[in-house]
């Protein structure tokens, strides 16, 4: 959760999930990726 004071993030896709093409939106979010060593934050 993000302290209040902070800037939100822009929504670049303003809410629409269609893409007119293959490849055309990706869109991510990863917060932690375990590996065999520990996690990559």
């Amino acid at each position: 959760m993000p302290a209040p004071d902070l800037p939100g993030r822009p929504d670049r896709l303003v809410r629409d999930f269609t893409a007119t093409a293959p490849e055309m939106k990706w869109v991510g979010d990863i917060t932690y990726i375990p590996t065999w060593q520990g996690f990559a934050y």
